[in-house]
């Protein structure tokens, strides 16, 4: 995944990003520097017949999951985030999250400004009839090799996506947001790598005036 240099820039400058699918995200924001980084992370989204289908490849040179059980929480190890909001004018949004070892956390988030002044979420929420693949490149909890990180395939089918009544879905704007938390290393503050620059200026992850925008595939023509 080589690319030009890192391009700094302060935190303020960043403007959200826009994502049209089917496609790719390709590079991201890393937040420890405010640089543009291109290869942490590759993640890919598409709707398909029977549900939103993501996949992701993440680099990660030290792999930690200290946590197994569903609805854990999952970014006190090494996670892939995911937040989205595909209700249009509404508050509520999904918050999920992957760990390298398989683990999911499945949330949904009543309040736009959930975390910064204790508005309600849902973690007794789960999603029915997901269907979740995940592949460590290395070996988890074990700091003393270097892996080369993990990859994963969510399925999520249509009854997921709350406050969407189309299905499939065609022509629509969603906003949303991809983290990658990553505890590698001898520092006690993980590094995150973030698509939407939610975090700058003060900013935090669940803040969705700050999510990324997403566009559906367009409507088929007539005839097709």
């Amino acid at each position: 995944w080589a690319g030009p240099p890192p391009l700094v820039q302060p935190a303020a400058a960043w403007p959200l990003p826009v994502f049209r699918m089917p496609g790719m995200v390709t590079s991201g924001v890393d937040t420890a520097t405010w640089t543009v980084d291109d290869r942490t992370a590759r993640i890919a989204m598409s709707v398909v017949s029977n549900g939103l289908l993501i996949e992701a490849d993440i680099r990660d040179a030290d792999l930690r999951a200290p946590h197994t059980a569903r609805d854990a929480a999952l970014h006190e190890g090494d996670a892939f985030e995911i937040f989205l909001q595909c209700a249009t004018g509404g508050t509520f949004y999904l918050e999920l999250q992957v760990a390298p070892n398989g683990a999911f956390m499945d949330n949904l988030m009543l309040d736009r400004y959930w975390g910064r002044y204790g508005t309600a979420d849902m973690p007794e929420w789960d999603i029915k009839g997901y269907q979740l693949t995940v592949e460590p490149r290395g070996t988890i909890n074990q700091p003393g090799d270097v892996d080369v990180g993990y990859s994963l395939r969510l399925l999520l089918p249509p009854s997921a996506l709350k406050g969407n009544p189309h299905w499939p879905t065609a022509g629509q704007t969603w906003r949303g947001n991809f983290l990658v938390v990553d505890h590698g290393g001898t520092s006690a503050v993980p590094r995150v790598w973030t698509w939407s620059p939610s975090l700058r200026a003060g900013g935090f992850p669940h803040d969705q005036d700050r999510f990324g925008w997403i566009h559906t595939p367009a409507p088929a023509a007539p005839g097709e």
